[in-house]
């Protein structure tokens, strides 16, 4: 059954977290993404990781800010599972038609929404970043 045109309006809300695999990024397991924003049919998404150790040698590595890691409260959330991280010097995108293809086809799940506090902790780690465009920062101003 495919989604109603509101209905994917109201589920492509920023701060909504979804559970999928990606060829988007360097793994074949499944990871929850957070959407960032929904702009123009694009969706700007943020992997959810719990690999802190390799965000932080990057974030040394590349000399941004230490507050480009993002860190989730996993007890908050009954999805997560262990202790939670994003690295805010990145994004995924996909275009609105390939994330509705992609849920009509039971290939995406919505796991819930983030809290509003982190949610911009992870809003102000782009807004920090070095990795990230100037247009991509002023989505989020």
């Amino acid at each position: 059954m495919d989604l109603p045109n509101l209905l994917i309006k109201n589920l492509l809300s920023g701060g909504n977290i979804f559970y999928f695999t990606s060829n988007k990024i360097l793994s074949n397991e499944p990871h929850n993404f957070v959407l960032l924003k929904n702009h123009n049919k694009l969706l700007y998404f943020s992997c959810c990781t719990k690999q802190y150790d390799t965000i932080q040698k990057y974030i040394i590595k590349s000399k941004n800010d230490e507050n480009t890691l993002a860190s989730l409260d996993y007890n908050k959330y009954d999805f997560l599972k262990f202790p939670t991280f994003i690295n805010c010097n990145n994004y995924t995108l996909y275009t609105e038609l390939e994330f509705v293809n992609l849920y009509n086809n039971s290939k995406i799940k919505f796991k819930g929404v983030l809290d509003i506090a982190e949610f911009e902790l992870i809003k102000k780690g782009l807004l920090l970043s070095n990795d990230i465009e100037q247009e991509i920062k002023d989505l989020f101003l």
